[in-house]
């Protein structure tokens, strides 16, 4: 098949055959494939490990088999993780970001609390 990189989503679900529901369960089985896959790599899907790429090929597949539906080929689940993955690292909160949440050392002042402590 050539690169289909640029094809679009209606595009590729008519390559691989899917109907409406398989085609979202796919759309969720690898967007969680991929909120994984950036905890520990956090980088693009070429920049991934090959024997990685391959694995997620598999689980991917077989996840879908469990549910009967059709398993899809390395080009459309690589067409899919590209995007896949830039959306979960989107949506992933920064440790900046995490950071940024100040906790309060101790509570502000109450006076009926802290009057009655007193």
């Amino acid at each position: 098949m050539a690169s289909i990189s640029k094809v679009s989503s209606d595009e590729v679900q008519a390559l691989t055959g899917l109907n409406n529901p398989q085609w979202k369960r796919f759309f969720r089985i690898t967007l969680a494939e991929a909120k994984e896959l950036v905890k520990l790599y956090p980088t693009s899907w070429v920049g991934l490990p090959y024997m990685e790429q391959e694995a997620l090929w598999e689980r991917v597949n077989e996840a879908l088999r469990n549910e009967n539906i059709p398993a899809v080929d390395e080009n459309i689940i690589s067409w899919r993780m590209i995007r896949a993955i830039d959306y979960a690292k989107a949506i992933r909160p920064t440790a900046s970001a995490s950071a940024s949440v100040t906790v309060p050392r101790s509570l502000p002042y109450d006076p009926v609390r802290d009057l009655a402590q007193g």
